[in-house]
């Protein structure tokens, strides 16, 4: 059986596995602590050319998500985007939904390259979106009834692998 963190957390001292780390309360978010909530399932990692990356969204009180890359042996972490709504995200992309107004609930729909920290603004008030191969499906929803609400549909270069939400073919038509 392998060795267990628990008594490492609660005495704070190392165990058979190495020390315990509490990712929220260090690196940049020192101080924050418990007003720190990571919600059920929001973390998960990713694998980046032999590393492995910690993932999660947290908020502080009311305000929206915003997305974190940690390093679970350090401790550091960096934010990778802030105000999320619905986002794919990859060792090296962030596809989605951010800068969610709290008000309107939309937000800048990005395709964001994080190694050369890039980020092309697709769309700005985007209440919902869905990829699929080289295509993009999503919602523009104004504060004010504008020519710009609706579905809309683009190309973009880069999501390949990147399915979010599966768009359905049409059914046949009979002739």
């Amino acid at each position: 059986m392998a060795p267990s963190y628990a008594a490492a957390i609660l005495n704070n001292v190392g165990s058979p596995n190495g020390l315990a780390k509490n990712i929220t309360d260090n690196g940049s978010l020192a101080g924050i602590g418990s007003s720190s909530l990571v919600p059920p399932g929001g973390y998960f990692f990713i694998a980046d050319a032999g590393r492995r990356i910690l993932v999660f969204w947290a908020h502080f009180g009311r305000n929206a998500s915003d997305l974190y890359f940690g390093n679970h042996l350090t401790g550091d972490l960096s934010i990778v985007a802030d105000r999320i709504s619905e986002v794919t995200v990859t060792a090296r992309r962030v596809f989605g939904i951010v800068r969610v107004s709290e008000q309107d609930l939309v937000g800048e729909l990005v395709n964001k390259d994080l190694i050369h920290n890039q980020e092309i603004v697709l769309a700005h008030s985007v209440a919902d979106a869905a990829a699929w191969g080289q295509r993009v499906a999503f919602v523009v929803r104004e504060r004010v009834d504008s020519p710009n609400d609706g579905l809309w549909a683009i190309p973009i270069e880069g999501l390949t692998g990147m399915n979010t939400k599966p768009m359905p073919m049409p059914a046949p038509t009979a002739q």
